[in-house]
């Protein structure tokens, strides 16, 4: 199956994010990236689960390793780089240590890196920083103007692009930095299912936002399910306070989305001790 790709909705959601977060230069960006979303939109390729598109330019290295920056390194690229791009890329697919930028979300001594960073202070060292992540799949799709390449990427949780988009860079012996990051998929829902706050407003007003709600369990519908039934009073009491029930059907070591008859509790364990919920999405009690 094709892309399903509505290009003036995603043209307006992400104009809409950058006039929010003041990024001038990806307002005048956009249109050239929605050409060469066309050609995605026309081929045959098929769609991953978990797919991201960004674009990727190589030849400036940021602070923030991303389009909104304070100060920029460029590098003077003399050479085709495609042939390059497309060379090095297998070399970052597998598991891999990358170095989150410090202008990020993880946290010194309680402190967000970036909070740190704007205030001058000096953040993790690099060795606390590093982490090992996971990239399944890594390609170009096509090259979007000189030195410019929309990039295709499948990766584990926890993965920086921004940093991935860096380290791809220096192995090139330049720079390199993402000015553009479009989210596809994550775990198991896709941006088909995704709807515009507008959308949302309208759904409200004719009655109908009901009919768009995603329930919580389908957040948990990669783990397989399991229903009790015909549980006594005190076997229902002791599950719904986190207590351990013997369950037989269950597997050990197995996490399951748990559903008392036809009410989902939350997520469950089975271990030595018996079955409990380790995840609470019932209903108060």
């Amino acid at each position: 199956d094709g892309i399903n790709f509505d290009e003036g909705r995603l043209l307006t959601e992400c104009a809409l994010a950058a006039d929010k977060l003041a990024i001038d230069e990806e307002l005048v960006r956009l249109d050239s990236h929605f050409a060469a979303f066309d050609e995605i939109v026309e081929s045959d390729e098929p769609v991953g689960r978990r797919l991201d598109f960004l674009l990727q330019e190589i030849n400036r290295e940021t602070n923030t390793i991303g389009s909104k920056a304070n100060n920029a390194e460029i590098a003077k690229l003399v050479v085709e780089i495609k042939a390059e791009l497309e060379k090095i890329l297998p070399d970052f697919i597998g598991e891999i240590e990358q170095v989150p930028p410090i202008y990020s979300s993880l946290s010194v001594n309680g402190v967000k890196m970036y909070k740190l960073a704007r205030n001058g202070s000096v953040a993790a060292p690099v060795e606390e920083r590093r982490r090992r992540i996971r990239v399944f799949l890594l390609e170009t799709i096509c090259e979007l103007e000189q030195n410019s390449f929309l990039i295709r990427i499948r990766c584990s949780k926890g993965t920086y692009v921004r940093s991935l988009c860096r380290d791809i860079g220096r192995a090139l012996g330049c720079c390199a930095y993402m000015p553009f990051l479009l989210r596809t998929a994550s775990g198991t829902f896709d941006i088909s299912e995704a709807h515009t706050i507008a959308e949302l407003k309208e759904l409200k007003e004719a009655g109908e936002l009901q009919s768009v709600v995603v329930p919580v369990d389908e957040a948990a519908r990669h783990l397989p399910e399991l229903r009790l039934f015909n549980l006594s009073e005190k076997q229902r009491t002791l599950i719904s306070n986190g207590a351990s029930v013997e369950c037989g059907q269950a597997e050990p070591g197995t996490v399951y989305r748990l559903y008392l008859e036809n009410e989902f509790m939350g997520l469950a364990l089975r271990d030595d001790s018996g079955l409990h919920i380790t995840v609470w999405f019932g209903k108060e009690k």
